[in-house]
């Protein structure tokens, strides 16, 4: 299996223990050699951004969530603690500047890689029970 970078986020958050639930106000900046894979993006409201989120523990199956007090497996929660280090978030694109995107909430830690970018698609993404 290979991965390569395209990306880095930037924000004002680096220990873990900072980050809110919700995330917080970010960049995502580019690498130049895929700039010609963000034509079109800023059609898009919204974006999925996966990355690779190495600060989490990859031996620990379950987690007491911050916003409980029940213990649950770490595929029923967005914890970072997982197997392998690949997070999934999806944020609101303000704008795109250069390689630069802006965003409105990302729960990645400043210099988390970004792996992929996908756009958000209202009639594919949501899901009604």
């Amino acid at each position: 299996m290979e991965l390569r970078p395209i990306g880095i986020v930037h924000n004002e958050v680096r220990p873990p223990q900072k980050m809110t639930p919700f995330g917080v106000p970010s960049t995502v900046e580019i690498l130049p050699q895929y700039e010609e894979a963000l034509l079109h993006i800023e059609k898009h409201s919204h974006i999925w951004v996966l990355a690779w989120i190495d600060r989490g523990e990859r031996d620990v199956l379950q987690v007491i969530p911050r916003s409980g007090n029940e213990l649950r497996g770490v595929f029923a929660v967005r914890s970072p603690a997982r197997p392998n280090p690949i997070g999934l978030t999806s944020a609101r694109l303000l704008k795109r500047e250069g390689l630069t995107l802006y965003l409105d909430k990302l729960d990645f830690l400043d210099g988390t890689v970004v792996l992929d970018i996908k756009p958000y698609f209202p009639v594919r993404d949501v899901h009604f029970a």
